[in-house]
């Protein structure tokens, strides 16, 4: 069956603040659109510098998921708890706007991630979920109670400190395929550059490894050699460095 954490829809709103507390509050919004994550990935915070960062998400009550045997089977979410987060940076929390963390089905809620991180990095998140619902099989409905972990996110602290202006989750740059397994393909055509350094770096921020490639004949690198997991690629020219995120199967 379809996980009921899929049914849920977190609409992530990004901001920065210049000042750092921790009793940080968040205040859900009054409406959000529905279906997708919005974006697809977390912005990245700068080391020994103030991170803030809003999370709303809702459920829908009335819905229809996908069941192995019975095909489309019509459901209905009574409420979503936020269990936790977890692989949050050292000096990052979590606070809720309701103290349980709860929201009933159609209510919006939110969440706050907050804090300062002092070590660089690139930290897998994981968002626990506990969703209470039922689900209507040959006519009967039937209760569920279900705990998933969201790891679609990932916070980035960096480690740049020189003069030249970082991208994160550059636009002008696409890696594909995202999952990759052998390939990564590289699209940086719109940079501004022919000759560009490309890197791959894994999660601690440790260099795997470095080239210099024509952006103009559609670059790739061979990833075979790397474990499984998350990796950013940076393409860099003489004014910018541009980051991307991509995962390796």
């Amino acid at each position: 069956m379809k996980s009921f954490a899929k049914i849920i829809f977190l609409v992530i709103t990004v901001c920065f603040f210049n000042i750092a507390t921790t009793q940080a509050q968040c205040t859900p919004a009054a409406s959000l659109p529905t279906w997708g994550i919005f974006p697809s990935a977390l912005a990245d915070g700068t080391i020994n510098t103030p991170y803030s960062q809003v999370l709303q998400y809702v459920t829908n009550i009335d819905t229809v998921i996908n069941d192995a045997t019975y095909g489309n089977v019509q459901a209905k979410i009574d409420s979503v708890r936020i269990l936790g987060v977890v692989g949050l940076p050292q000096g990052i929390s979590y606070q809720c706007n309701k103290p349980t963390c709860m929201v009933n089905g159609g209510e919006i809620g939110c969440v706050i991630l907050s804090g300062t991180c002092a070590t660089k990095g690139v930290y897998p998140i994981g968002v626990i979920i506990k969703t209470l619902g039922r689900f209507k099989i040959l006519g009967i409905w039937v209760a569920t109670n279900r705990v998933d972990t969201n790891k679609a996110y990932s916070i980035g602290i960096n480690w740049y400190t020189g003069l030249m202006e970082v991208i994160d989750n550059a636009k002008p740059v696409k890696a594909y395929p995202n999952p990759a397994q052998n390939i990564l393909f590289i699209d940086a055509k719109t940079i501004g550059t022919e000759t560009a350094t490309i890197k791959l770096f894994d999660v601690s921020g440790k260099l795997m490894s470095e080239e210099k490639l024509n952006v103009f004949a559609n670059p790739s690198v061979d990833i075979s050699q790397l474990n499984s997991g998350l990796y950013y690629t940076e393409i860099t020219n003489d004014k910018h460095i541009y980051r991307v995120k991509f995962m390796k199967n």
